[in-house]
């Protein structure tokens, strides 16, 4: 199948006029990558150059005031084939979902490299949660006849507060934290972080005491 990219004068690019996609919020996100990326995805339009997918990044490309962009031309589709493509390449990519540990971990190839998480397109607040789910902190269990805790009869262990601490964290504390936790799994044999948390603090107090 022959794929054709041209450069095209955007004055030539009609936008559809029954676009049933909002976008306005997603339009800065579009100039950051091209600017930061190149402008690696085509704007599609049929043999009249109206647009099938691409109205976001016509709106950047005019905001970046650009003469010319790359343009593929879809040619021998019917109407109806034209306004079902413009759904489905909307739609499809509601159908997607995040793998967390997978995109973590990209992530911290970024932070690695030093590199600006938000050309990722994800605000710092949802990279932050996703670390902290990533994490899964839960209660610890504590051993009720730990001698070094002087805990009443009417006191309750409230609920360990570490996952709602690791949002305070930034990006780069956040792994750093979590590497030095996984290092500690076998010295404790233990799986979840605030039992790792809770034996790292008892064991420093135990001997310091």
């Amino acid at each position: 199948m022959k794929f054709e990219i041209t450069e095209t004068d955007i004055k030539k690019i009609v936008p559809y006029e029954n676009n049933p996609r909002t976008n306005e919020k997603t339009v800065q996100r579009v100039i950051d990558s091209i600017q930061n990326f190149g402008w690696q995805v085509p704007i599609v339009v049929d043999e009249e150059f109206i647009i099938l997918a691409g109205h976001t990044r016509l709106k950047a490309a005019k905001l970046m005031n650009l003469d010319v962009v790359p343009v593929k031309v879809a040619k021998g589709l019917t109407e109806s084939q034209k306004t079902a493509f413009r759904i489905m390449d909307n739609k499809a990519q509601e159908f997607s979902s995040w793998d967390s540990t997978q995109l973590a971990v990209e992530f911290d190839k970024l932070v690695e490299g030093d590199f600006d998480l938000k050309l990722t397109g994800f605000d710092f607040e949802e990279i932050q949660k996703i670390n902290s789910e990533l994490l899964k902190f839960d209660s610890p269990e504590v051993d009720e006849n730990y001698s070094s805790l002087s805990i009443s009869d009417d006191f309750e262990i409230p609920e360990t507060n570490i996952k709602q601490f690791m949002l305070l964290y930034d990006i780069d504390t956040l792994v750093q934290f979590k590497n030095m936790l996984d290092k500690l799994k076998d010295k404790y044999n233990q799986d979840n972080y605030s039992d790792i948390v809770f034996n790292a603090v008892k064991n420093e107090s135990d001997r310091n005491s």
